[in-house]
């Protein structure tokens, strides 16, 4: 039982971090941005999703890595491959890096 809940958390956390870059509800620092001139105002969300893309990348590039490491091993209990839980982290990574995609166009 704990290493299902484990595992619908940790997938629940990073699909969850997904749907909030797709939602637009990621932490932003409004004040900061509400006092810049209009001219670097207009390239605030081009920086936060220029961010978001570098951030997902890494997560794919290093996710895939703990995932390949780590599907060797198994959950004691269930006996299941532990990289079906690092294989959260390229997953939502990709859909992190869609999204912030679809923020820059």
């Amino acid at each position: 039982v704990t290493e299902m809940t484990r595992l619908a958390f940790v997938w629940g956390v990073f699909l969850g971090a997904a749907a909030g870059v797709k939602r637009g509800t990621h932490v932003r620092v409004v004040a900061l941005v509400s006092r810049l001139p209009a001219s670097l105002a207009r390239l605030a969300p081009v920086v936060v999703h220029g961010s978001l893309l570098l951030f997902a990348a890494l997560m794919i590039w290093h996710g895939v890595s703990l995932t390949q490491r780590m599907s060797v091993t198994t959950f004691p209990t269930m006996g299941i491959s532990q990289g079906w839980l690092y294989l959260a982290l390229p997953v939502s990574g990709a859909l992190i890096g869609l999204h912030a995609l679809a923020g820059l166009a």
